[in-house]
């Protein structure tokens, strides 16, 4: 009886399984780093469209991460509404003599309330709102009063309407398309950084 077996194939076999475990860590890696990255370039676009701070905006992108068995991230944007005061909102006055003021809202003794103002486009006009006023909505944990931009719709206290701006989710979905294209080159070249450097350990 003669046997015939092709040397060293169990050991290329060995070889091949360890180079498939190279390339799912290599693309896990790459696809972690950059989702990082493509948050930070989205809240970025929506900074320049939105009146928003970029810490809010970035809070508001939240990354899955992907893993070695499943190779995919994936960046959610929130879409709870957005106050109007965020959009920096202003208290506008006027003069009425004897009136005591609104400290919650920024009125002095001497003014009354007369309209907000908000900017909610980075790069619109200011836009004076004469019907509404800061309606106190609650509290935060560290005793900061929270504010809402509102208008009556009724006469009791509690007669009035929250006025929102655009929701983050909004304007993640006009932008993400861009992000997508500016960071794929950017994942590629990380995976092929990261693959070069695990063969080479093999």
């Amino acid at each position: 009886m003669m046997r015939l077996e092709v040397r060293g194939a169990r050991k290329a076999e060995r070889r091949l399984g360890r180079m498939s475990r190279a390339v799912r860590l290599a693309a896990y890696r790459a696809l972690k780093r950059t989702a990082v990255t493509a948050r930070k370039l989205g809240a970025q676009q929506i900074g320049r469209e939105l009146n928003l701070r970029r810490t809010y905006i970035r809070d508001k992108l939240k990354i899955v991460d992907p893993t070695p068995d499943r190779l995919q991230a994936v960046i959610k944007a929130s879409k709870t509404r957005v106050l109007l005061t965020r959009y920096d909102a202003r208290q506008l006055v006027r003069a009425a003599p004897g009136a005591k003021g609104s400290p919650i809202r920024g009125i002095p003794p001497g003014r009354k309330a007369a309209g907000v103002s908000v900017k909610v486009k980075r790069a619109g006009p200011r836009r004076k709102l004469r019907a509404a006023f800061l309606a106190p909505l609650g509290t935060k944990e560290s005793g900061e009063r929270i504010l809402g931009v509102a208008i009556r719709t009724g006469r009791t206290r509690r007669g009035f309407r929250v006025l929102y701006g655009p929701s983050v989710d909004q304007a993640w979905k006009s932008v993400r398309r861009q992000v997508l294209d500016e960071i794929q080159p950017l994942l590629e070249r990380r995976f092929a950084d990261e693959l070069r450097h695990r063969l080479r350990r093999l």
